[in-house]
């Protein structure tokens, strides 16, 4: 059994589905009294409430329950007596007690659901006049629930519609209806159900889709043609559309972008082989989502995009070429920089090895000069321990230094030998990571 909580005064909803409401919905759905959608109930929730409130007869039905129930039947065109007499046995209760949309949903279902009943009548009409003012979209449903009506008469569905929907229709035709051909052609249907013909409206609308060249689908056109022929046809409405939709008729027989595809004399879409008889005089056809073109432009079609294959591929085998003669330079001046180093380290090398002989030397004149004897100096502690310090350590940090210098060029030397063997080859593939590591 489903049970109805009130939420922001007259807002009810079930409460196994109160958790889904968060800010983030729009909250004009949510409030909205009238209003069943999948955001606020399930899915045939309305069939529940009506069949809640058949199985409990003694339960009360407040404004809320009443106006959602006479809307969302008349919306449907659910027809149910033992419902009706519930709405009329609680009504006493509630007089001016009924909000604006509310009372407009009552009174548009009692109008919509064609009811007979007096009471009913004088009740939502008093609370639907105690405010009176509509929207567009109010303006519309009212109009679809005149044309649904079969009780009432017609001077006083007449005088409804002058003195409540026709305002709004005037306010809103120069602000929107006007720039919307969709909104005006659903209007227009509207109207004609409910035989509502007001030249200052109704003539004004038709006019302007008529005359209308923003509209690029033709299966609305067709529509509109359709829907005014009709209307034309049955005798209903006091003036002629004859010319006017052949106005219509004449200029879309000049548009190539439908004659291709539509036969305007017979109001039909053309058959295959019409299509295929004339395909050959279009430069271009619509056929659903792709472009069909004829065998003379497919052949001037194909040469210039196998043109623009072929310079695509020189373009890349020039800028190949490029790029191979760019990697053999920088590997030619690779290989000459670790030539330079090795000879750098072998002149460096062998400037040592001249160094120690010129030692010798200098030692061999010292012994002939009146400098001390090397016996003398190698006796001496303290020349000992000042040579080893000062000589010593600076040329076993050298013969280390050079030692490694020696061991990375030649690593490095190795590493672009094999890329420039790969690259030749065409094993374009190299191991970024070791060559990374290695550098």
């Amino acid at each position: 059994m489903l049970q109805f909580i009130p939420s922001y005064g007259t807002k009810f909803m079930t409460k196994k589905l109160w958790s889904i409401l968060s800010p983030k919905y729009d909250w004009n759905k949510h409030l909205d009294d009238l209003n069943i959608n999948a955001e606020t109930y399930s899915y045939g929730c309305f069939e529940e409430c009506l069949q809640y409130v058949r199985q409990h007869s003694e339960a009360e039905l407040y404004p809320k329950g009443i106006g959602l129930i006479l809307y969302q039947m008349g919306k449907g065109n659910i027809q149910d007596d033992f419902i009706v007499k519930r709405v009329e046995k609680n009504l006493y209760k509630f007089k001016n007690e009924f909000t604006p949309r509310l009372a407009f949903g009552a009174y548009q279902g009692y109008i919509a659901l064609s009811l007979k009943n007096l009471y009913l009548q004088e009740f939502f009409e008093r609370e639907f006049y105690n405010h009176s003012v509509l929207d567009l979209n109010e303006a519309m449903d009212m109009i679809e629930a005149v044309g649904k009506n079969t009780s009432l008469e017609r001077k006083y569905l007449d005088k409804l519609l002058a003195k409540v929907v026709k305002p709004v229709l005037m306010d809103q035709y120069p602000k929107l209806i006007k720039y919307t051909p969709k909104l005006s052609l659903k209007i227009i249907q509207l109207c004609i159900k409910a035989k509502y013909f007001e030249p200052d409206f109704f003539d004004v609308v038709v006019d302007n889709l008529l005359n209308t060249r923003r509209v690029a689908n033709l299966q609305f056109y067709l529509e509109i043609i359709q829907t005014l022929r009709q209307l034309d046809e049955s005798g209903e409405f006091p003036r002629l559309l004859k010319e006017k939709i052949d106005n219509l008729v004449q200029r879309l027989k000049g548009m190539p972008k439908f004659t291709w595809k539509y036969n305007f004399d017979e109001m039909r879409f053309k058959t295959m082989k019409e299509l295929k008889a004339v395909r050959e005089n279009m430069k271009v056809q619509e056929v659903g989502k792709y472009l069909y073109y004829p065998k003379d432009a497919l052949v001037g079609y194909e040469e210039r995009r196998g043109l623009e294959e072929k310079l695509l591929e020189e373009e890349e085998k020039q800028m190949q070429k490029e790029k191979d003669i760019e990697d053999m330079i920088y590997d030619e001046f690779m290989i000459q920089k670790l030539e330079e180093r090795e000879n750098e380290a072998f002149k460096k090398k062998k400037g040592i090895q001249d160094e120690e002989q010129s030692d010798d030397e200098l030692i061999q004149a010292a012994g002939k000069s009146k400098l001390p004897k090397m016996s003398q100096l190698l006796e001496d502690p303290t020349y000992l321990q000042n040579l080893s310090i000062e000589g010593g350590s600076d040329e076993s940090e050298e013969e280390n230094s050079d030692d490694e210098r020696f061991s990375k060029a030649a690593q490095l030397k190795n590493t672009k030998q094999k890329k420039v063997f790969k690259k030749r080859k065409g094993r374009k593939d190299i191991d970024k990571q070791n060559l990374d590591d290695d550098e």
